[in-house]
């Protein structure tokens, strides 16, 4: 998905090829370099909309009893996890590599115009 949205921007592929990937021609789209790639925040809207209707008869004490899913509650620990292991790392991984900077400079650039 990520590399479509590259493709798109980088080289004007127009829009319109995003509908042919759910078609039934193959379309070949590169993948891109994993570093970078960060789940943000799993959604638990179901799970939680359930939750709460199951726990209307139940108090936090019964063994059936869960509590919904609410990860604004540990923002700040998150944010700070994030900036000290996710991020510093990503950074230092491409400055050491260049792996970004390579994928799109081999996948989406004549060589020519690598300089």
């Amino acid at each position: 998905m990520m590399c479509t949205l590259v493709l798109s921007a980088r080289l004007g592929t127009p829009a319109s090829m995003i509908n042919e990937l759910y078609g039934p021609r193959d379309v070949l789209v590169p993948k891109m370099p994993s570093l970078g790639l960060l789940l943000e925040e799993p959604l638990f809207g179901a799970y939680n909309q359930r939750m709460a209707t199951i726990n209307e008869k139940l108090t936090p004490n019964d063994a059936e009893y869960r509590p919904q899913i609410d990860f604004d509650i540990y923002r700040d620990q998150i944010n700070a996890f994030k900036d000290k292991f996710i991020y510093k790392n990503m950074r230092e991984v491409e400055d050491r590599d260049g792996m970004y900077v390579c994928f799109l400079l081999s996948k989406f650039l004549p060589p020519h115009l690598w300089s």
